[in-house]
């Protein structure tokens, strides 16, 4: 068989090579409000039509106006960079000191081998407190917290109203039922959780008349809660985030934010105008009361009562400045309708108890009383950081289903998390009505959240109606302090009672709230299944990326485990702009590392949980863990790659350092055997295939691989330090590290590797096992030659002895895609349509198992059977899609340079992706037609590329086709791969086969090269595509 290979490149019209500069950002974000970091990064990227473009030298400007930036006014210049040789994007400030709640404005001025020299529009940031002694406000709170469990009133047969013995509460209080067993479905009759409301903080205040120092000129609004603050300023909330500050470890960090308020504020002509500025205090995370669990969140050390720190600043157009700040002179009410508000069970709304205009200017607030002055958070205080949490979308309600008269479940469509908007119509005053949110339905068609970890009722909201509603003008109502990840909602009365006859009570919409991550990948293929499980992974990533911190799950748990975000952090950062988010992730890891060098299984969580002694973590199981501690090495290595930001490793790498050469020698000589390289202890390849289910004639059980697991994973984290060391230029540190790997890797090999058989098992059991072969493979373990038959037999285990099927718990499924991918670009037969196979399986264990029984995300275990259908911990199938089926990946941190690397699936006809890069959008496509293979690359200015592309045959041979381009360069070839090297620009390569022989000549195509215009056709469907 003979290939032909033909280089075809779009060609550019000599009049749209133009260039400009876009996309400038100030920490990753466009017109950043709020900074406090003393040296932020500055960022930008290139746009042309031209073909490679490559910055050669960029020159910074920062100054106090916008003419500054520019040069019009020298005197407000704070820095200017000089003319700095260098190609990458970005920089960091290196001025004067920046000032307080002062706003800045930048531009760049850019180099290149064009002759245009452009200069970009100025962008601006401000900064807010540049340190913490410069607050003013105060902390206040509502009144102290008192376990007040009302009693099952008089003449009241349903328990929904109780009578109250504390005078704060209401004559008559909902019993909102503290459910028994898990998930709380079973509910208690006459036991009442214990009222907590959500206080709500109110300040009137005056501000200055037109007349006397002009129009209000800017406002600002600092705002710190523990847990969620909601401030409003005249009855307007005053930013479009929810669950709002971002969860920290509070013992170490507390985070306000900044708001322009401007637009929200009175001002009248002559007179003194009143204005509100007002909050409501949600729990969180700090205030949890959900004993039922055992994250130790009840126990915290910074938990208390919810409280606020606020100052709002008022700027008139003579200069004039004006300041509220919160003090004793704040009012508090606990009177308001929402009565209880837990993360994990829900909310209690009684719309009885609603005041109209309480946060307005004109309300009598005279029985109100003062708000409580309470003692500082042991907490540093810092600027907002992370993505903020928002609703992104409104979704319909689904279908409706009437489960039995009076109780209706809606079936969304999707898993997402969030909550849901319901009308209320025709309900009696007090009518309690019960929402309960869940992943699944059981049998009955109920909505089910049995398998819950926590005791007592979860994810259930309870409204109680003031019974004004009707069909014209319902009553609304929607949580806003817990969250919940569902795809089902059930509506009912009390205790799943049926609704009264009269009753009009629906879901109006969907609201899906999450981290608001910009997207940054898309993936499409031929194959609509594989197309959909992209769209799985993504919406288990999404789902998992809330308030702050990337959880388990958004049902039940709600947690910062570290092992899950570890294995799926590449995956997370190609489909969405993770840059945020980890860098706030830096911050949650050093709060979270112990003097000692301990780290913790939650980060950010409470004091005690996942620590040696403290809850879930005993010595025998976890003195090290590996496979989770690897959160701490994989999201700065992976943010520095992606993003090129130096500051990912130069305020992590100390705790990594710490933890392998503090923490980890403590451990590797208690376990049990003679190595100092071996870990015995960690929690290994979570969740393997555990049951029978589907067809097949005998249960798949497969063990989790622990001991090797975790050595394997002490290995990897080992390399992943020394590499940063180099990043970092700290080259004798990065030796050490090289040698501990070696000596860690002669360990491993000397305990598992099994010379007569040619693989890893362990010592008690001889079967090949996926996982044992799987991790080694991957982090360059495997003994010098035998890496291809290990490869090989590997290979076959997957499509012969286990009929296609990855047979591996969380971590087995998170390498084993890439090393079959690598395999096959080494030219290993059937190692592409192994990975191909794995993926696209139908029967268990697979994400088509799932798929075909409905599920619309990803797992926690393989069976049917598993707790949750919201876990993304198999989520890594998501960057198989992009680096190895599409093949777009990173050669050089910030995609300095790009590699193009697909694999060719003998069943898959076409495949594409696309990457926002912090240079660019890079674009990647290739598609077999008749007996072609059309391969194309988008690669953005300022970035080079090299495309290794399949080949096949010692006769294969390049042609250069009609149009010949000059940026291209043939850097090497093997018997499997040829490599080109290219600048910006689109690229197309098309690889033709002579003989009709293959499976993919599906009709007949001339041999010799196409035209360019045939080319750029092709070019254009298929970046289309």
């Amino acid at each position: 068989m003979c290939w032909l290979m033909a280089l075809l490149a779009a060609v550019v019209p000599a009049l749209a090579q133009g260039i400009h500069l876009e996309r400038l950002k100030t920490e990753g974000r466009t017109e950043a409000l709020g900074l406090d970091e003393a040296a932020p990064r500055l960022s930008w990227s290139l746009a042309s039509t031209a073909a490679g473009v490559l910055q050669s030298k960029y020159r910074v400007l920062v100054a106090t106006s916008p003419e500054g930036s520019e040069r019009r006014r020298p005197d407000d210049l704070v820095w200017d960079s000089q003319v700095v040789q260098s190609a990458d994007p970005y920089t960091r400030y290196k001025g004067k000191p920046l000032q307080s709640r002062r706003r800045y404005f930048w531009t760049v001025e850019v180099w290149t081998g064009l002759q245009q020299k452009p200069i970009a529009k100025s962008s601006w940031f401000e900064t807010s407190y540049m340190s913490e002694s410069e607050w003013t406000g105060q902390w206040i709170a509502g009144a102290p917290r008192r376990e007040v469990k009302p009693t099952a009133a008089e003449g009241i047969a349903d328990d929904a109203c109780c009578r109250a013995s504390d005078t704060r509460l209401t004559p008559t209080e909902f019993c909102r039922p503290v459910g028994v067993g898990k998930g709380g479905r079973q509910d208690t009759q006459g036991e009442c959780l214990e009222v907590r409301p959500v206080p709500r903080l109110r300040k009137s205040f005056l501000l200055e008349p037109i007349v006397r120092h002009g129009r209000i000129l800017r406002a600002r609004l600092y705002a710190a809660g523990l847990g969620y603050n909601e401030m409003s300023l005249n009855g307007t909330t005053t930013s479009p985030n929810v669950l709002d500050p971002n969860f920290t470890n509070y013992a170490q960090t507390v985070l306000y934010t900044t708001s322009d308020v401007t637009t929200l504020l009175r001002q009248q002509a002559s007179e003194a105008t009143e204005n509100v500025l007002a909050a409501e205090l949600g729990s969180g995370q700090y205030d949890q009361d959900a004993d039922g669990a055992n994250w130790a969140y009840i126990t915290a050390e910074w938990r208390g009562r919810p409280r606020l720190r606020a100052s709002l600043y008022v700027t008139y157009e003579d200069g004039t400045e004006q300041r509220i700040d919160s003090d004793g002179s704040w009012q508090k009410s606990e009177a308001g309708p929402i009565r209880y508000a837990g993360l994990y069970r829900g909310e209690t709304y009684d719309a009885r108890l609603e005041q109209r205009g309480w946060d307005r200017p004109g309300f009598d607030a005279s029985g109100w009383l003062p708000v409580e002055r309470v003692e500082t958070p042991q907490g540093t205080l810092r600027a907002a950081m992370g993505t903020p949490t928002r609703v992104v979308a409104e979704r319909p309600a689904g279908r409706r289903t009437t489960l039995r008269p009076g109780v209706f479940v809606y079936d969304t469509g999707q898993e997402r998390a969030g909550w849901a908007t319901i009308s209320v119509a025709g309900v009696p005053a007090g009518t309690a009505i019960e929402v309960h949110y869940s992943d699944q339905t059981d049998k009955s068609g109920e909505v089910n959240s049995s398998g819950c970890c926590i005791a007592g009722q979860v994810q259930t909201d309870y409204y109680i109606a003031k019974g004004t509603g009707t069909r014209e003008h319902p009553e609304m109502y929607a949580p806003r302090f817990s969250y919940k990840g569902f795809q089902y909602i059930e509506l009912s009365a009390l205790h799943e009672a049926p609704l009264p006859d009269s009753a009009e009570v629906r879901v109006v919409s969907v609201q899906e709230v999450r981290t608001d991550l910009p997207v940054a990948g898309t993936f499409i293929s031929a194959n609509p299944r594989l197309n959909r499980l992209e769209q799985m992974v993504r919406g288990s990533i999404a789902e998992n990326y809330v308030g702050g911190i990337i959880t388990d799950t958004p049902e039940y748990e709600k947690n910062a485990w570290t092992g899950d975000a570890a294995l799926t952090a590449p995956t997370a950062s190609l489909l969405f702009d993770t840059e945020q988010q980890y860098r706030k992730s830096f911050v949650d890891m050093r709060d979270a590392q112990q003097s000692s060098g301990e780290l913790t299984l939650l980060a950010p969580g409470a004091q005690g949980y996942g620590r040696i002694g403290g809850f879930g973590k005993s010595a025998s199981c976890c003195g090290a863990t590996p496979v989770w501690d690897a959160f701490w090495f994989v999201l700065p290595w992976e943010s520095y790659q992606r993003y090129g930001d130096l500051r990912s490793l130069e305020e992590t790498y100390p705790l990594m350092k710490r933890y392998l050469r503090e923490w980890v020698p403590r451990w590797v000589n208690k376990d049990g055997d003679d190595s100092p390289y071996t870990l015995r202890a960690g929690l290994g390849d979570w969740d393997p295939p555990k049951g029978r289910e589907g067809e097949g004639p005998t249960a798949i059980s497969i063990p989790p691989a622990v001991y090797s697991s975790t050595t394997a994973y002490y290995a990897y984290l080992t390399s992943i330090a020394a590499d940063s060391a180099r990043a970092l230029g700290k080259m004798e540190e990065a030796g050490a590290f090289d040698a501990d790997f070696a000596k860690i890797r002669e360990a491993y090999n000397a305990k598992w590797w099994d010379v007569k058989l040619g693989y890893y098992h362990e010592a008690s059991d001889k079967t090949l096992y996926q996982e044992q072969q799987v991790v080694p493979l991957a982090f360059g373990l495997v003994p010098e030659g035998e890496r291809v038959e290990l490869e090989r037999k590997l290979i076959a285990d997957v499509l012969d002895t286990r009929a296609g099927h990855e047979e591996v718990g969380i971590v087995g499924a998170r390498w084993i895609l890439p090393v079959l991918s690598r395999a096959a670009e080494e030219g290993i037969p059937r190692a592409a349509d192994a990975a191909y196979t794995i993926a696209t399986q139908r029967t268990y264990p697979s994400y088509g198992y799932w798929m075909d029984a409905g599920w619309t995300t990803l797992g926690e275990t393989w069976e049917l059977t598993s707790r949750t259908r919201t876990h993304h911990m198999y989520g890594s199938v998501g960057q198989w899609m992009y680096e190895n089926l599409a093949g777009i990946r990173v050669a050089q941190p910030g995609y300095r340079e790009i590699l193009f690397s697909p694999i060719l699936p003998e069943k898959l006809q076409s495949a594409s992706a696309t990457y926002d890069s912090v240079r660019g959008p890079i674009r990647a496509s290739w598609k077999r037609t008749g007996c072609s293979v059309l391969f194309t690359f988008s690669v953005p200015p300022n970035a080079t590329a090299v495309a290794s592309l399949p080949v096949t045959g010692e006769e294969s041979v390049l042609q250069v086709g009609s149009i010949v381009h000059a940026h291209v360069t043939t850097v090497g070839r093997t018997a499997f791969r040829s490599s080109y090297r290219f600048g910006s620009g689109i690229y197309s390569f098309e690889r033709r086969e002579k003989s009709k022989s293959s499976s993919h000549c599906v009709e007949d195509v001339p041999t010799s090269a196409s035209s360019g215009k045939d080319v750029q056709a092709a070019t254009a469907d298929s970046l289309r595509e």
